[in-house]
């Protein structure tokens, strides 16, 4: 026996497993290997996979149990950023593509502690068996997406009656969706139509203060009816109200959801006056991408700005824009 292969008799590694065809199939829209995804759906399959029950005396399978305490596991972007070393934006662009593929759907829910403390927006994930099966046994070809927009990522509907907010997490068409409820201050539809008016507020301290309540119907359309999702809705916002065009134009959810498909091609062809990152950390990324593209070429800073998930083209565009000038 190899003298290696003997000492390692004595290592039991456990943890998550990687099937190599994962890295055949897990891919981004642009083709390459969505490694940070690979990561996350080999945990969320360990999470998944039942612990099996014995018979102390016998040894025989007595039955299985899941790992976790709820109906779903419950995990959130940040956690994963600090498990595994990737950013926040990398782990939500992973999450992203892995509901693109249908391995994966999230649900956000409003929750309360054992304390009693309310908590919005809390993740639960759950993987799609029958897909990840085909995925890793199946063709080559893997899962094809039936949609860029996966529905299920969409959270809960959140009205509040009047002792406490319940979540309302029905599909339905656009004829049925009038509900005279009132959305909660803490809804998804709330926030969004508030942080829309506040951002014309800033450009506009005239402008008149609208039924909240109106607007949030039209953002709940966006989300059960359109497919957008939350995450979508707001870039859009803050997108629309940067640019001195379109923040003239949209002066209300209505106009933004009917508008929703241009502005989105917009922003992502990058016409958008500003375009500065919104964080140091990527500004920070995007610095240190000039430093590989000048010193290491073309190849070793598209492998860099994959590491890290940000698009190489809209790199070296602010790169242009804002480093060669020093």
């Amino acid at each position: 026996m190899n003298e290696q292969v003997r000492k390692l008799t004595g290592i039991r590694l456990e943890g998550n497993i990687v099937p190599v065809s994962w890295y055949r199939n897990i891919k981004t829209e642009k083709g390459s290997v969505d490694h940070v995804a690979i990561t996350l759906l080999a945990d969320i399959f360990y999470w998944y996979r039942p612990t099996e029950q014995r018979n102390e005396q016998t040894g025989e399978i007595t039955g299985y149990k899941q790992k976790f305490k709820a109906d779903r596991l419950q995990k959130s972007y940040e956690s994963y950023a600090s498990l595994f070393g990737f950013s926040r934006r990398q782990v939500k662009r992973a999450f992203d593509n892995l509901a693109r593929l249908d391995l994966i759907t999230r649900e956000f829910r409003n929750i309360k502690t054992d304390e009693g403390l309310a908590i919005n927006n809390v993740m639960y994930v759950e993987i799609n068996a029958e897909n990840v099966f085909r995925l890793t046994y199946g063709t080559s070809t893997g899962v094809k997406a039936t949609s860029l927009r996966c529905k299920s990522d969409i959270p809960p509907v959140v009205y509040c009656s009047a002792t406490e907010c319940r979540t309302n997490t029905e599909t339905t068409t656009e004829t049925t969706t009038e509900n005279k409820k009132p959305f909660c201050e803490h809804s998804v539809e709330y926030s969004l139509s508030r942080l829309l008016f506040s951002l014309i507020q800033k450009n506009n301290p005239k402008a008149k203060k609208p039924d909240l309540q109106g607007w949030c119907r039209h953002i709940d359309l966006a989300i059960r009816v359109d497919g957008r999702t939350p995450e979508e809705l707001e870039e859009v916002i803050r997108w629309c109200q940067a640019d001195a065009f379109w923040s003239a134009n949209i002066l209300s959810t209505a106009g933004l959801r009917k508008q929703f498909d241009r502005l989105w091609m917009k922003m992502k062809n990058g016409r958008a006056e500003k375009e500065i990152p919104l964080t140091w950390e990527e500004i920070e990324i995007y610095r240190d991408g000039k430093h590989w593209l000048d010193d290491y070429g073309e190849e070793s800073f598209r492998q860099y700005c994959e590491r890290n998930g940000v698009d190489p083209e809209e790199v070296r565009k602010w790169i242009d824009r804002h480093l060669r000038r020093e």
